[in-house]
């Protein structure tokens, strides 16, 4: 129970929700699903043509263009990163549900003490498949005025996945750059970055599953994102906290 002095993060309750439809825009071409199915036999340009064979239709009104660009990451760019860094054999379960998702819900965050809730600028990223089921959850903050304790968002986000404990197959965590240095370090000693197998599972004790951080970054109006953890690098030393999308099949 809370009480009148708890400082909360929850999701709004009706404005500041947004869903999205996935679809595959042609039968006859390589798809996602098809692509997880046997990782090992398709082409490069085999991937990328399933990554631009989906589209990703608002239903309504569309949410803010970072949250839109950070779901449509997840979904193509991230999938794709995953194969050809090999980092899908250690998160297998992941990059397979990216491959299943036909629904998409984004809902804006609120913060503050019990009676005194402020949208901001902060959004969950639900992932569902055809039967509604989610499978992986996001969160995607866009650090400024309206984020007054960022730490406070990544602890909020593993207690929400903690409801969906044995159905999710692996949590996305978004951060406009600089990427949040407290967020980081929390990340990297709760899923045992230091070891040279655990590091790449990147696996959350409590969940079973795996936890990605990436980092979105502005320039000439343009969002683009990089992983940031798990790192990627094949170098035992880490640099603190840089943003990496280099990595080696063999290996991870």
């Amino acid at each position: 129970m809370y009480d009148l002095f708890s400082f909360l993060v929850i999701r709004m309750p009706s404005n500041g929700r947004f869903k999205y439809k996935v679809r595959i825009v042609a039968d006859d071409f390589p798809t996602p699903a098809a692509i997880a199915q046997a990782p090992r036999f398709h082409k490069p340009e085999e991937l990328a043509a399933a990554c631009s064979n989906i589209a990703i239709e608002a239903e309504f009104e569309k949410a803010p263009e970072t949250i839109e660009a950070f779901l449509r990451y997840c979904l193509t760019d991230f999938f794709a990163l995953l194969h050809r860094t090999g980092l899908y054999n250690r998160q297998p379960a992941l990059w397979q549900a990216l491959s299943k998702i036909s629904e998409v819900s984004a809902v804006q965050l609120s913060q503050g003490w019990i009676l005194r809730q402020e949208p901001i600028d902060a959004y969950d990223i639900l992932f569902a498949d055809a039967r509604g089921r989610k499978l992986v959850l996001g969160r995607c903050i866009e650090t400024g005025p309206t984020i007054s304790r960022p730490e406070s968002l990544c602890n909020s986000f593993l207690r929400e996945a903690e409801k969906s404990k044995g159905t999710i197959a692996g949590l996305i965590f978004c951060c406009t750059a600089p990427f949040d240095q407290g967020i980081l370090e929390r990340v990297r000693k709760l899923t045992a970055s230091s070891d040279p197998v655990g590091r790449y599972e990147s696996i959350v004790p409590s969940l079973s599953a795996p936890i990605d951080l990436v980092e979105a970054r502005f320039e000439n109006e343009e969002c683009s994102f990089s992983l940031t953890h798990p790192d990627l690098s094949p170098s035992k030393k880490r640099p603190a906290a840089t943003s990496s999308e280099d990595g080696r099949e063999q290996g991870i």
